[in-house]
């Protein structure tokens, strides 16, 4: 509704799965790619603000697997997309409304120093070892930005 040049691409993503579910985050991907490769690479500043201002409102006023979603799925996508490029992600960090900035560096700083997901997994694991890791990674970006 939103981003009409998305639906090409979203019409393809779901061809491909032929009917099966793919699953929130690989469908997060596909939004993520068409940020960058579509908006972003393609001087469409106005565009990304404005896809980037949604999913802030979506982030701020989700329960907490959308907050997971956009954080661990997009701006996880996001850093890995422009991570390879001469600047770094940075070049999309000007884009980023407050709260999803905020997210996007605690992302980063989680990374930090990790070359694996099982590395960061390692780091962020709590005393209770049976605990959903995924989830308690955003429980605690959530609780680290509404502590200011």
């Amino acid at each position: 509704e939103h981003f009409p040049r998305f639906e090409r691409r979203w019409s393809e993503h779901l061809a491909f799965w032929d009917g099966e579910v793919a699953g929130p985050y690989n469908d997060i991907a596909h939004f993520a790619h068409f940020l960058d490769e579509e908006l972003f690479l393609h001087n469409q500043q106005d565009e990304v603000r404005e896809a980037l201002l949604l999913v802030e409102q979506l982030f701020n006023e989700g329960n907490q697997a959308t907050r997971n979603l956009i954080g661990i799925g997009l701006i996880e996508d996001l850093q890995n997309i422009t991570s390879h490029r001469r600047d770094g992600y940075a070049t999309l960090t000007p884009y980023l409304p407050g709260t999803l900035r905020k997210v996007w560096d605690e992302v980063a700083r989680m990374w930090a120093g990790h070359s694996s997901l099982a590395d960061v997994v390692r780091s962020e694991r709590t005393n209770s070892s049976d605990n959903a890791v995924a989830e308690s990674y955003l429980r605690k970006v959530w609780r680290r930005l509404r502590a200011g």
